[in-house]
């Protein structure tokens, strides 16, 4: 007999708690309560009706904010060959005697060796890619002022506040397509070049 009041009892413990467990949980998701915003740095920024406001008003004064000047600027380049005529508007560039699609300014200091080895290497793209390929070096520490300004114009027009050398920017039909700052090994120009072709 104790053993059935035994087995009853157990039963019944047993019963009892599956039943409070159950309610517990469904109380658990009935109710709902929202949980106080907390600060937590690197998070998305919650903004409250007055904040939206105040975002639509800043909006509003950079729009009429007046656009960044033009930069537009003619040039005449000469290297030991050829007199080239350049015209750069911001970040289109235009050769009024090279008609290849794809063109690379370099610029150079003089003194930078590993500048003048990573010549050869230019040398040899050019000729992979003669028909699509323009490449001009320049050494921007010379005394002739048009290709210093037309440095500080390149630079420029990439948003550049120091002067970087070397620097190669690489153009598209004219179109500004990518930059290197500092000496970039051959095999990512030789991609990028690969890539202004397909496009």
């Amino acid at each position: 007999m104790q053993k059935n009041i035994l087995k009853d009892t157990s039963s019944f413990l047993s019963n009892a708690l599956l039943i409070f467990i159950v309610f517990t949980l469904n109380s658990c998701e009935d109710k709902k309560h929202e949980a106080p915003t907390i600060p937590v740095e690197n998070t998305t920024e919650t903004f409250t009706t007055k904040d939206e406001n105040i975002q639509a008003s800043k909006q509003k004064v950079e729009d009429v904010t007046p656009q960044e000047e033009t930069i537009s600027n003619d040039f005449i380049l000469k290297d030991k060959q050829h007199i080239y005529q350049i015209n750069l508007l911001n970040q289109k560039l235009t050769f009024l005697d090279i008609q290849k699609p794809i063109v690379i300014i370099n610029l150079f200091k003089s003194d930078c060796t590993a500048c003048l080895s990573q010549i050869n290497a230019f040398k040899k793209l050019e000729k992979k890619y003669n028909k699509e390929l323009f490449i001009l070096n320049l050494f921007d520490n010379t005394q002739d002022k048009e290709i210093i300004n037309f440095t500080r114009a390149v630079q420029h027009s990439l948003n550049m506040t120091t002067d970087i050398s070397p620097l190669s920017v690489i153009y598209k039909n004219g179109d500004y397509y990518n930059h290197f700052e500092g000496l970039a090994p051959i095999e990512m120009i030789n991609h990028d070049i690969q890539q202004a072709i397909k496009k």
